[in-house]
């Protein structure tokens, strides 16, 4: 398979996931933080959308690491909805490009390395990396939604709150 059909098929996978987790958050508890030093539950939920913009600016080439994201919306309806035109923007963008579009190199902070230390990776590295962020980060959003009482949607398997039932056979 190659980098970039392994690549689409992996984002195609885990979009309709988090839209899951997304759709079953309760919007009125958008502002939940579980610590003082927490995100609230839209400030990390905003980081998918970003993550999708940045994926995006990444295969166009104009990719630039800004330390600082833009601000959120204010509702959480609005956060899912464009939650859903990035990931649309995205899916399209990675199916239009080709491995050659994934080789060229680019200059990131090494998030292994530690603050300050550059690394020049191909662009499918950092595409990687994004998507891992992207999973890292529904997880955290999932045990937000358990603590603020929300039904925690089936992820990889079965949760407590949608568990799988076999066939009857």
């Amino acid at each position: 398979m190659h980098q970039k059909d392994a690549l689409l098929e992996s984002w195609q996978k885990e979009i309709p996931i988090t839209q899951k987790v997304l759709t079953a958050f309760p919007e009125n508890k958008a502002d939940y933080k579980p610590h003082e030093k927490s995100r609230s539950a839209i400030e990390l939920a905003w980081i998918f959308v970003i993550g999708q913009q940045k994926t995006q600016k990444l295969l166009e080439g104009t990719f630039s690491a800004v330390p600082n994201f833009p601000p959120h919306p204010n509702s959480w309806r609005d956060l899912v909805v464009a939650f859903e035109a990035e990931s649309l923007l995205n899916l399209d963008k990675l199916k239009r490009s080709s491995d050659a579009d994934l080789e060229p190199a680019i200059k990131i902070v090494d998030p292994y390395a530690g603050k300050f230390t550059w690394k020049e990776v191909p662009r499918s590295y950092f595409l990687w990396f994004l998507l891992n962020d992207h999973v890292h980060h529904r997880g955290q959003l999932s045990i937000y939604l358990r603590l603020v009482g929300g039904k925690v949607p089936s992820i990889y398997g079965p949760s407590a709150d949608d568990p799988w039932t076999p066939p009857n056979k």
